[in-house]
Parts: structure tokens; C-alpha cells; sequence
């Protein structure tokens, strides 16, 4: 079957919710919708495209395209030599949160939830992970205001100039002396960036309804 969450979250059987219940502080109310009976089809692996597309990060992942029995194309990213076992535990937690907040009148309201996706470890250190598309790393996100505000270091230079085997006491200097001053704290402007952005574009739409 394709590992995307959608498929594999109908594929289980619906009694957790219940279970997920008695534990809840939520109160379930007469418009707590009920799980659907609609299944979705079941969706095997027909092949795997040739192309692939190798990360740009430490670890080098790579993005693979499975071919699925409906003709569809669905991406995955293979993970090398990473603890992905913690990764799937913390979707699990998502997944009970949205199990909960699906049990809330004001949760549900309020369109609460968490985004989810699959997490499936092959062995102690590997495995694959599903593709989100239109998603942002957050390297994407940083990467324009370490360019304006810092100095940062190409990708090839920055892995010859890291060894992780050496002690700690060594790559330690190595942030402090090196890594630190190419990349400043910059997170809080991009928050400051965003916050101005949405005023700006709240106080237009306001604006246009009086035009």
C-alpha cells in the first residue's frame, strides 16, 4: 500500500477514537460528527520512477516518486542514517490530539488541528518519510535574512568544514568562533516580517470595503 497518512489512517480500525474518549477532558456533544464509513480504495505500489532528487542537507535524502496502482504519482523522501522511531511517536501524539479536538464542539469550530504525516522507520536508523507538497523548510525560510544580515557559508564549504567525529569541546569552538557569526539570530524578525505583512494585509482588506 501507498504510505501516505490518509491511507493508512483509513486503514485502521475506528475503535481508537473511543478508547481516546474515556480518556479525554473533552465532552462529547450531539454534534460531534461520527466517523464516516466511506473507505478510501486500497492504493498499491505499481513501480518506482527512475528520476530522484538528492537533498540538499547533512544526511542527503533523497525524494523518490512511487507509481500507484490508480496511475497517480506520489512522493516520498528516503532517510538515511536518522532516528525516525521518535519522528513517528510524536505523529502518533498529533494524530491523538486531532482524535480530541474532533471530540470539541469549539475545536471543531474553530477548525483546530494538527497537520500530520507518515513516519515509517525501516530500521534503527533509516527510513522513509511522506513528502508534503508546498511546504517551506525552515532553512527556506531563514536563508534570505542570513543573506541580508549575515554571511553564510556555501553548502559544500559548510560540510568540509564540520566534522562530526571530532570532540565536542572542538566543533563547540567551531559554532562559536565560525558557524555563529555567519548566521545571526534572525528567527524574531521573520516573525516581525510576518506580523507586519498580515496587518498590512488585514488593514486593506478593511480598507477596501469602505471604497
Amino acid at each position: 500500500m501507498i504510505p501516505l497518512t490518509e491511507m493508512l489512517e483509513h486503514a485502521l480500525p475506528k475503535e481508537h477514537d473511543n478508547k481516546v474518549y474515556q480518556f479525554s477532558q473533552f465532552v462529547m456533544d450531539a454534534s460531534t460528527p461520527q466517523e464516516s464509513s466511506l473507505q478510501l480504495p486500497e492504493v498499491f505500489i505499481s513501480s518506482v520512477d527512475e528520476d530522484y532528487l538528492v537533498l540538499k542537507s547533512m544526511l542527503k535524502p533523497k525524494r523518490i516518486a512511487l507509481r500507484g496502482g490508480d496511475g497517480r504519482r506520489y512522493l516520498i523522501m528516503c532517510k538515511p542514517c536518522d532516528e525516525l522511531r521518535k519522528d513517528a511517536r510524536f505523529m502518533d501524539v498529533n494524530r491523538m490530539m486531532n482524535s480530541l479536538m474532533r471530540q470539541n464542539a469549539d475545536a471543531r469550530r474553530r477548525q483546530l488541528t494538527v497537520r500530520t504525516f507518515s513516519v515509517i522507520p525501516l530500521q534503527d536508523a533509516g527510513g522513509i518519510v511522506e513528502w508534503l507538497p508546498n511546504l517551506v523548510p525552515y532553512r527556506g525560510v531563514l536563508q534570505p535574512l542570513f543573506e541580508e544580515k549575515g554571511d553564510p557559508l556555501p553548502d559544500a564549504q559548510w560540510f568540509t568544514n564540520w566534522n562530526a567525529n571530532s570532540p565536542i569541546e572542538d566543533r563547540l569552538e567551531r559554532m562559536r568562533s565560525t558557524f555563529y557569526q555567519r548566521y545571526p539570530l534572525v528567527m524574531a524578525e521573520w516573525f516581525r516580517l510576518k506580523i507586519y505583512i498580515n496587518s498590512i494585509s488585514v488593514s486593506n482588506r478593511n480598507n477596501s470595503k469602505y471604497l
